[in-house]
């Protein structure tokens, strides 16, 4: 670039001038840039967005495919207690025939009661620690092992009762069970009775069990909305500190249940004969999954247990005043709608949980 000398005022003008010209093309192509610039960074944050809102529907898509992988098992666990009626006679799992027809009419679809573990330590500030501190029952309420319903299931379909014993065959292998061998296993040393009691053969007088367990006690002799009077008498002994041979109790249920003498059909102590069916060397197939386990029982489900029977107890005595009693049964309702699917959730994750890690 050549260098101009400058002799006049106009000379100076024209130089301004020029200078005003170039600095007007160097805006316009700055102001060119940087829409380009602006530009390129709306599109840059449009396929961002678009990226991500894409993500998200991935993400929604492998969220809804694993609820309905997670559904589809719960199903299947399901089936398992509504197979077609056809299946077939194995001589591997049944002593006879007779006792595949009780597996298939009696034991198949029933329900599992199952044991639960008691967290003991969480329950020191409650009654239930008195209660037991003079029972040697640690291992009974604590040491549990994986229940296998089918195997459960074979074990009363075979089982045949002679007296105090309950004769098993499992998978071709004979023991016996009785009192004294749960009391062996259970590591319980059993009260001296001459005549041990059997609950719900008892008449005993409901105002005595009242005075012990509330007033506000229902019995049904058949168990099903109310507490049945068996397992009354059983607790009002637990809570005046009564001597209690529990494997006489455990027996006697057992005993019922391999007769189908019980009130309802249900099959108990799923992880108790899971554990003598370790001792005795019957373990489950490469393809047999433990039953999921619930929950402990400690002092939140406690706590929420009595709240659950205070509220029921409190709305039978108020209702008649339904002004007073509309609001707490209101806000109940609210807390109920609340714990529900939180329990829901957490009785998924434990299944999802077991069915995960086997």
């Amino acid at each position: 670039m050549a260098i101009t000398s400058i002799d006049s005022k106009d000379d100076l003008s024209n130089l301004v001038n020029k200078l005003g010209d170039l600095s007007e093309d160097e805006e316009v192509e700055e102001s060119e840039d940087e829409d380009v610039c602006q530009n390129e960074g709306e599109n840059n944050l449009q396929e961002a967005y678009d990226s991500l809102l894409e993500d998200c529907g991935k993400y929604a898509k492998v969220v809804n495919l694993a609820v309905k992988k997670m559904k589809k098992v719960e199903e299947e666990h399901r089936s398992k207690r509504t197979r077609s009626p056809t299946e077939a006679f194995d001589l591997d799992k049944f002593r006879s025939y007779a006792a595949f027809q009780e597996y298939e009419k009696y034991f198949r679809d029933a329900p599992l009661l199952v044991e639960r573990v008691v967290d003991q330590a969480s329950l020191l500030e409650t009654k239930i620690s008195k209660w037991v501190a003079t029972k040697d029952w640690n291992y009974l309420l604590s040491n549990l092992d994986d229940a296998y319903e089918n195997m459960v299931q074979e074990f009363y379909a075979n089982a045949i009762i002679e007296g105090e014993k309950l004769k098993c065959w499992v998978r071709g292998k004979s023991f016996s069970v009785t009192p004294v061998y749960l009391a062996d296993i259970l590591r319980i040393n059993r009260p001296m009775f001459t005549t041990p009691p059997v609950y719900d053969d008892l008449n005993q007088d409901e105002e005595i069990l009242r005075k012990a367990l509330g007033d506000n006690l229902e019995l049904s002799s058949m168990g099903n909305q109310y507490m049945n009077l068996g397992r009354a008498l059983f607790l009002h002994d637990l809570i005046t500190d009564e001597e209690i041979d529990v494997c006489s109790h455990i027996f006697h249920i057992l005993a019922k249940t391999a007769e189908r003498t019980t009130s309802r059909n249900c099959i108990p102590f799923c992880h108790l004969f899971s554990k003598i069916l370790k001792l005795k060397g019957v373990h489950p197939l490469e393809d047999e999954r433990p039953y999921p386990r619930p929950n402990p029982i400690n002092v939140c489900t406690l706590n929420a247990s009595i709240s659950h029977s205070w509220k029921e107890t409190k709305q039978e005595s108020h209702a008649p005043h339904a002004s007073s009693s509309s609001s707490s049964h209101f806000y109940d309702e609210k807390l109920d709608n609340i714990m529900s699917p939180i329990c829901n959730i957490n009785t998924k994750l434990s299944g999802l949980a077991s069915i995960m890690h086997p």
